[in-house]
């Protein structure tokens, strides 16, 4: 099944659900698992979970500033998932990188899940990036 079908099979059956963000947990935390993004796009929320003490401690996190706060108030989302799980997470994809040595100073690895673009990967720093002399 390609990606285009599963908005049609959503209800019914079981998808594959990619992304993730280990320096930020809301981009993928937020879109799926808060009940306020239920029915806003296929992959928002997709099993249309609902959890109050999930929605209040991801709306607290997310309005948070203060790094240790905001980390406290994810933790008590992901304690509230733990005690009502909503997804099962079959397969996690690790990515392997290759790059010429020499090529460039100040590249640093990420751990990353599973999640493509241009904001993340291996160039997530890239803008700290120098040509190698």
């Amino acid at each position: 099944m390609d990606r285009s079908a599963v908005a049609a099979r959503i209800g019914t059956e079981g998808i594959v659900l990619g992304g993730g963000n280990p320096i930020d947990p809301d981009p993928q935390v937020y879109n799926s698992l808060h009940s306020s993004v239920i029915g806003s796009g296929t992959y928002n929320n997709p099993g249309q979970y609902r959890n109050a003490e999930v929605d209040a401690a991801l709306d607290r996190a997310r309005q948070e500033l203060d790094p240790a706060k905001r980390a406290e108030f994810y933790r008590q989302a992901q304690r509230a998932y733990v005690a009502d799980p909503g997804l099962v997470y079959l397969a996690f994809v690790d990515h392997s990188y290759v790059m010429r040595d020499g090529g460039w100073n100040g590249y640093q690895p990420p751990v990353e899940p599973h999640t493509h673009g241009t904001t993340w990967g291996p160039w997530w720093n890239i803008e700290d990036w120098t040509p190698a002399a």
